[in-house]
């Protein structure tokens, strides 16, 4: 019943501006789950407990109270007002109206969970319902999918049109992504122009199916701003427990290497995540690299190393200073540019000789989505300068 409310709650606050947008999304909730819906609504927006049968005529009520309001004060009404005079005058079961603004109703509660802009759920909110979903698959033995969309030149929309129309447009994805998904589903705004949709109880053809369909569907949407039209399309990569993996922070980064997959064939793409996958990309990389050793108890100073390649999952270099195998470092990696390194943490796994000098192969620790966007970008923009070279 919780994942009711927690639904009913994205759903306000999704359609936050529009009454009518709301009454169509809570329509269709009544349609897949029942009368239910009702008794969890009014108890979000007036802390009064209702049965089903009883908050469902109750809310009907309310909708009619509502349309006779309009009429009579010849001007439109909102639901909150609605139900607040309605509560107050006609039923009269509140003393000390409770009824809060949509926009900002249950406001604690939506601030640690939801994302402000798009009303979707946030990264704190995802990391915890993935841990309890992937648990439940495993109980019900049951399929659990994710996708992991990122929208396509973002950048270049709020560059061209101003951050305000990114919000528009971002807000307009979430909205679609709102409508398609399943009232069982879990959209997060997971970062910038990153969105993931966790799907329990989904195969991953299934989970490829809705995200072409939702890909399509941003593809073909139209939206205006300042009587400017923006189009906008969307790639996304897709993983599934347990067939790709067991383990749940895993099954975002196998989401996250078939996304990279997506943007590599030319973007506005769904791509699945498959095995191969598992070997990164690994490119040439010449540049000098700073690294320093970890774990001991005075911290040395960073010696320079010269980088020979570069992938997803890690980096090979050439320095003059013996680094053991298994020796943490933070290495800074000068990608787009040498004033603003990126800094990743690693472990040493190999190391050979070479002449008065060592070649030390290592593999990234814990690295973060923004970190691993970061290398993929570097990726895309060496692999088109080539092309054009060529």
């Amino acid at each position: 019943m919780e994942t009711l409310r927690d639904s009913v709650i994205q759903c306000i606050n999704v359609n936050s501006k529009g009454d009518t947008k709301f009454l169509h999304e809570l329509d269709h909730i009544a349609q897949r789950v029942g009368d239910s819906v009702y008794s969890i609504l009014l108890n979000v927006l007036t802390q009064l407990d209702f049965n089903d049968r009883e908050a469902k005529n109750l809310w009907l009520e309310i909708l009619d109270h509502r349309q006779r309001m309009v009429v009579t004060m010849n001007r439109p009404v909102n639901l909150a007002t609605a139900v607040c005079d309605y509560m107050v005058e006609i039923k009269k079961s509140m003393h000390s109206p409770k009824v809060v603004e949509m926009k900002i109703f249950e406001e604690a509660s939506q601030a640690s969970q939801s994302d402000f802009l798009t009303g979707l759920y946030n990264r704190a909110y995802f990391d915890k319902a993935l841990n309890i979903e992937i648990a439940r698959a495993q109980r019900m033995k049951k399929d659990c999918s994710l996708v992991f969309f990122d929208l396509d030149d973002f950048k270049k929309v709020n560059d061209s049109f101003g951050h305000p129309a990114g919000d528009l447009v971002l807000k307009s994805v979430a909205e679609l992504i709102f409508r398609e998904k399943r009232l069982t589903d879990i959209a997060v705004r997971y970062g910038g122009e990153e969105i993931v949709l966790l799907l329990p109880d989904t195969s991953k053809a299934s989970a490829m199916n809705l995200a072409t369909r939702i890909r399509q569907k941003v593809e073909r949407s139209q939206l205006v701003h300042q009587g400017r039209l923006i189009k906008q399309t969307m790639s996304g990569g897709v993983a599934s427990f347990p067939l790709d993996t067991d383990v749940p922070e895993e099954l975002i980064e196998c989401a996250d290497r078939a996304l990279y997959r997506a943007k590599h064939k030319g973007k506005n793409k769904i791509c699945l995540f498959s095995s191969d996958m598992r070997k990164s990309i690994r490119m040439d990389f010449d540049e000098p690299v700073e690294v320093r050793q970890l774990g001991v108890k005075v911290l040395s100073p960073p010696n320079l190393a010269q980088s020979k390649d570069l992938s997803l999952s890690g980096i090979l270099f050439e320095c003059v200073t013996l680094l053991e195998v298994g020796t943490p470092i933070q290495i800074q990696i000068p990608l787009a540019s040498k004033e603003n390194p990126l800094i990743v943490l690693g472990r040493v796994i190999r190391v050979v000789p070479k002449g008065p000098s060592y070649e030390v192969g290592v593999s990234f620790l814990d690295m973060v989505h923004r970190e691993r966007k970061e290398i993929s970008s570097y990726f895309s923009h060496l692999l088109k300068s080539q092309s054009l070279l060529n």
